[in-house]
């Protein structure tokens, strides 16, 4: 069985991201950005807190969750299907009780203490391998 492939628009709202260098931390450009995308075919939003490059300096959880709660807020409450990029288990759980649909996590969700959580959350899960 075939299904149509989705497309997943990407918004970094973090200074340090490889594709485009902070240009959308500030939450209006965020979601001026994330509207664009969804008006040129983006099914899904997905907004990253903190850039995944392993040079990248670390963004504590409270700071990720600050950077997403209001792009998060608007987004969903205009009804964009939302996905969240993040490898904190405290952003996780942030997105999960946001009622996002769909987490990715870099790392493949690794944290034991999420597991059951994960399990039971109505999100998508994109789990993804690596070395």
């Amino acid at each position: 069985m075939y299904t149509t492939p989705n497309i997943v628009g990407i918004v970094n709202i973090t200074r340090d991201s490889f594709s485009d260098g902070g240009e959308f931390i500030a939450p209006a450009a965020a979601i001026q950005h994330a509207q664009r995308l969804a008006k040129d075919g983006a099914q899904y939003l997905e907004l990253g807190p903190a850039s995944s490059n392993p040079d990248a300096a670390a963004v504590p959880a409270k700071q990720q969750i600050e950077r997403l709660a209001p792009v998060l807020s608007q987004l969903s409450s205009e009804g964009f299907p939302v996905s969240v990029d993040a490898t904190d288990p405290l952003v996780l759980e942030f997105a999960i009780e946001s009622e996002v649909a769909m987490l990715n996590d870099i790392r493949g969700f690794p944290d034991p203490t999420l597991q059951t959580r994960l399990a039971d959350c109505q999100c998508s899960l994109v789990v993804v391998h690596s070395l």
